[in-house]
């Protein structure tokens, strides 16, 4: 059973991770930006559920494979690279039968270790209308030279095109990044937080407000908004987050979890329904 929901079976659960976990392959290289326009489009388009054969086709075309797969009561899509073409673009989730109306993005989930599971446990309970996550390391080496494939700061990737289909979208009012960091790593009172969150900007909103409270009421850890409690990891060079300001959308949520909470949200079934709970549209048929 999934860690959240008694109503996502075993077999739901297995289906969605073995994709998931078979897409997590391959070496970054950047799209061009005709391409990019081209995913842009074809991202609106599963937005607004468009139900033409034709769109499948489009997809493989950029060497993609959509699948549907039954999460709970949900039918979903799950957007995959072919195995010829494993570029580092990412994997996607579309659940628009829920009623959240919440995107979840994990941008690192190799070096912010924890973060890809701990997504996937949410998305396995059709929390979220939408989840990405990255699927090559955020660098990597070989005979070529490093690759920088961080899809949270790279000007361009499928990440930004996905962010300006979800900016344009009525069907969405957050877009929710989880990060990981080390306390041993950070200055001042970096070292006591647990959890530290922003939208981005020097001028956090009542929102972002109100998502530390409820973090902090539902984990019972310190927990810090950036800049008024802590100067550290305030997601201002995000580049989703200034996609979203730049088109008018104020609700990007940027959260930094521990080392230590990451393993408890990967490893504690309970601990990781309240994170769920305490975020938007983190309870399944709600906003």
């Amino acid at each position: 059973m999934s860690l959240l929901t008694g109503a996502t079976s075993a077999g739901q659960s297995r289906e969605l991770k073995t994709l998931w976990k078979a897409a997590r392959d391959g070496q970054y290289r950047t799209p061009g930006s005709i391409e990019l326009q081209q995913a842009t489009a074809l991202f609106k388009r599963e937005l607004a559920a468009d139900p033409s054969p034709q769109l499948q086709q489009a997809w493989q075309t950029l060497g993609w494979q959509r699948t549907s797969i039954q999460l709970g009561n949900n039918g979903c899509q799950v957007l995959y690279e072919v195995a010829e073409r494993r570029e580092g673009r990412g994997f996607y989730l579309f659940c628009l039968q829920t009623g959240s109306r919440t995107a979840l993005q994990v941008p690192h989930a190799f070096k912010d270790l924890h973060t890809g599971y701990i997504a996937l446990a949410m998305a396995n309970a059709a929390r979220f209308r939408v989840v990405a996550w990255n699927t090559v390391p955020r660098y990597s080496d070989d005979e070529q030279g490093r690759h920088n494939a961080d899809l949270a700061h790279l000007p361009e990737s499928y990440f930004t095109a996905l962010t300006r289909a979800l900016a344009t979208d009525d069907s969405i009012e957050r877009v929710i990044q989880i990060h990981g960091f080390s306390r041993q790593k950070r200055k001042g009172n970096g070292k006591d937080a647990h959890i530290i969150v922003s939208n981005g900007t020097r001028q956090p909103d009542q929102t972002v407000l109100n998502q530390a409270a409820r973090l902090r009421d539902a984990l019972d850890v310190d927990t810090r908004v950036f800049p008024y409690d802590i100067h550290e990891l305030g997601a201002t060079t995000n580049r989703q987050g200034q996609l979203l300001r730049e088109a008018g959308n104020v609700g990007f949520i940027h959260i930094e979890l521990s080392t230590e909470i990451r393993k408890q949200l990967r490893n504690d079934a309970e601990t990781c329904r309240a994170f769920a709970d305490s975020l938007p549209g983190g309870r399944s048929g709600t906003p």
